[in-house]
């Protein structure tokens, strides 16, 4: 009867963890969205630090532009970089001789 308990509550915790990612990737899209000029199914979210932290960081790209995002739970997405355009990132990249 413990096992079961401990693992509905494991389950339970988990699903908690997975819902406020899911919450904090989609306050995310919701920003960049508006940010970027682009519409949200047509960004890619990318976490760039653990999202079971309070605070994490994500990468979005989309529409030919790129930005990161810190999400804090007393503030919400915040955008963290310049967006680049397309033509800003390969001008930054590697150059030919």
């Amino acid at each position: 009867m413990k096992s079961v308990a401990l693992t509905c509550l494991m389950g339970l915790s988990l699903f908690g963890c997975a819902s406020f990612a899911n919450q904090k990737s989609s306050a995310v899209r919701t920003r960049a969205a508006f940010d970027m000029a682009c519409a949200a199914d047509k960004l890619q979210i990318t976490p760039l630090s653990n999202e079971m932290m309070e605070r994490a960081t994500y990468g979005v790209t989309g529409c030919n532009k790129k930005a990161s995002y810190v999400y804090t739970p007393s503030i919400g997405a915040v955008l963290n970089s310049p967006i680049e355009t397309a033509s800003m990132a390969a001008a930054d990249g590697p150059k030919a001789n």
